[in-house]
C-alpha cells in the first residue's frame, strides 16, 4: 500500500490498483489510469486531481 500515489502499487491484483476512497469505498482501477492519474511513467498526472486532493495544496500534493 502507497502513502502517496506517485510511489505505485502491487501489481498482483488483476491488472490494476484496489484504492481506498475517502468515503469508505474501494475502487479498482487499471495500471495505466492509475499512471496517468498519479504521474507515473512519464505521465504529467492530474494536479489537483481524484489521487491529487489536499484542499491546502493548490496542486493537491
Amino acid at each position: 500500500m502507497a502513502s502517496r500515489p506517485d510511489e505505485g502499487g502491487s501489481q498482483r491484483h488483476n491488472g490494476g490498483i484496489v484504492m481506498g476512497m475517502f468515503g469508505g469505498q474501494t475502487e479498482f482501477i487499471k495500471f495505466k489510469k492509475y499512471a496517468q492519474e498519479a504521474g507515473l511513467a512519464g505521465f504529467r498526472g492530474d494536479r489537483p486531481g481524484r489521487m491529487w486532493c489536499n484542499p491546502g495544496s493548490p496542486t493537491g500534493d
